[in-house]
């Protein structure tokens, strides 16, 4: 299993469609809670998946909706 930790950046409604599409969660309560808001921001989140190459984010499809990936780790192994 691995897991991919990024982070997204943008305004208005959180397209929390989003979660389910790129089966992300938010990486702390702090993102949880930044998901709420409307104001410009950035939250992390991470992705787990069973190939290291899959390809997550979907950096187009947050764009489709307004937010930019604009950070995004290369995936670790995890037990």
């Amino acid at each position: 299993m691995y897991r991919t930790v990024f982070d997204v950046r943008g305004t208005g409604t959180f397209p929390l469609d989003m979660l389910r599409y790129d089966s992300c969660v938010p990486h702390t309560q702090d993102d949880v809670c930044q998901m709420s808001l409307t104001r410009a921001r950035v939250l992390t989140l991470h992705s787990y998946h069973k190939y290291k190459k899959t390809s997550v984010p979907t950096s187009a499809r947050w764009h489709s909706f307004g937010w930019e990936v604009v950070r995004v780790d290369a995936p670790d192994s995890v037990a």
